[in-house]
């Protein structure tokens, strides 16, 4: 009895997965819903294509690598304030 009653409940929720399935209606281009014409939507759209992309394959030498690993890691040098003060923006004090 338990399996019978395991298997109208299957049942039941593929049959209601399929009609709620068929009531949503996709996206016109895919998961990303069309943004409006505005200039960030514009760039956001060129980069999600990536057809004005460089063709020429940017590679940085290891002097440069090393030392914008270096400056990552001295960013954990310096701690995060609590609270920040309004109208300090800009300002630095070292």
């Amino acid at each position: 009895m338990a399996i019978v009653n395991r298997s109208v409940l299957l049942a039941l929720l593929l049959v209601s997965t399929h009609a709620v399935a068929n009531t949503i209606t996709p996206a016109p281009h895919g998961l990303v819903e069309p943004s409006p014409a505005t200039q960030t939507g514009r760039w956001l759209q060129v980069q999600r294509e990536g057809n004005q992309a460089s063709q020429h394959i940017q590679v940085s030498t290891a002097a440069e690598q090393e030392l914008s690993s270096q400056r990552w890691l001295d960013s954990y040098s310096h701690s995060i304030p609590d609270l920040y003060e309004q109208g300090a923006e800009g300002k630095a004090d070292n």
